[in-house]
């Protein structure tokens, strides 16, 4: 379990200027796997027969197969094309049974055909359902983390945290865990997809996943956050290939979207000091987000893919844009 928590639930602070560092996650949802799965291990075992089963669309999954391997629980995982056959192949190698809902990974209602599928599984079969984005213990589960990395020295003058938001428990819990520490209240960002309905704009079909949503998130409150960023899933792409070959840190496609977010800032803002949260590595996006021809070809929709484009102008919540990113303030 050492080896595995140094390898997976340790993160680790990257430079990426001289007032912009990144907060670095091999797979940050699997704190919360680990937590969730811990806290009502008894449980799960005695009233539930050791199962386990969640909708993911693949890191808290991914997070949870490692949490019932080795606490040997039998997950069933309900996703849908996002999980590739890569993915698919490693939650299987773990013992996970694994469903695919859809036909199109960036359907815009594939988050609720998800959860019709899990209801109707759970309802042939009981098994303990870890209800991700409403479950207290996803952002409690951050509290537990080593301190040790976050230099005072350094972050007492951090003036802004960015978060790649999908269900919102994570940022929830990684700001306490940071303020708690530095006893400091610096403004917290979103970064969000421009075809997102999480802070109130028209849902449309995406490919940028991770961040993001189709439904309401509990955790998720717009009053929260300082300023929202709306990025383009092309532009997203572009700058994760950017984050890796500039600063050769090998992220997917949802911490391109919280570089972009944290560069426009420091740019914007000469007093300004960022903390970026990157939440996964990107082995997982090799065929995707990695590969500038796939990235091209997802849609007919024309993104500016240069750094000229990081400049995003002030858009309401409704309004349409043309740039790669755009940002509303609270």
């Amino acid at each position: 379990m050492n080896q595995f928590k140094s390898r997976y639930l340790e993160p680790y602070i990257a430079k990426l200027g001289e007032r912009h560092y990144a907060l670095c996650f091999k797979l940050m949802k699997a704190i919360p796997a680990f937590y969730c799965i811990e806290n009502q291990l008894q449980n799960i075992r005695e009233n539930y027969s050791g199962k386990v089963i969640e909708s993911s669309s693949g890191t808290f999954g991914l997070g949870l197969a490692y949490a019932c391997a080795k606490y040997d629980l039998d997950l069933t995982l309900v996703s849908d094309q996002i999980c590739n056959i890569e993915l698919t192949n490693k939650l299987k190698n773990l013992g996970v049974e694994v469903y695919i809902c859809g036909e199109s990974a960036q359907d815009k209602n594939i988050q609720l055909k998800r959860l019709d599928t899990l209801r109707k599984i759970q309802g042939s079969k009981a098994c303990y359902w870890t209800k991700q984005y409403r479950n207290d213990n996803v952002p409690r589960s951050y509290e537990s983390m080593e301190t040790k990395i976050i230099d005072k020295s350094i972050f007492n003058n951090l003036s802004h945290i960015i978060f790649p938001v999908g269900s919102g428990g994570s940022s929830i819990g990684i700001y306490n865990w940071i303020t708690n520490f530095l006893n400091i209240r610096p403004h917290k960002v979103a970064v969000d997809s421009d075809k997102s309905s999480l802070f109130g704009r028209k849902v449309e079909d995406r490919f940028l996943r991770g961040l993001g949503s189709s439904i309401e998130m509990p955790f998720v409150a717009r009053s929260t956050f300082k300023r929202i960023y709306f990025i383009k899933d092309k532009y997203a792409f572009f700058l994760t290939r950017f984050l890796h070959k500039e600063h050769l840190i090998f992220m997917g496609p949802t911490s391109g979207a919280s570089y972009a977010a944290g560069r426009h800032i420091i740019e914007d803002d000469n007093d300004a000091f960022v903390l970026s949260i990157f939440p996964d590595e990107g082995s997982r996006y090799l065929l995707t987000a990695y590969d500038p021809i796939w990235s091209n070809q997802i849609s007919s929709e024309t993104v500016d893919l240069n750094l000229d484009s990081i400049i995003p102008r002030l858009v309401s919540l409704d309004q349409s844009f043309e740039e790669g990113m755009a940002y509303y303030d609270c």
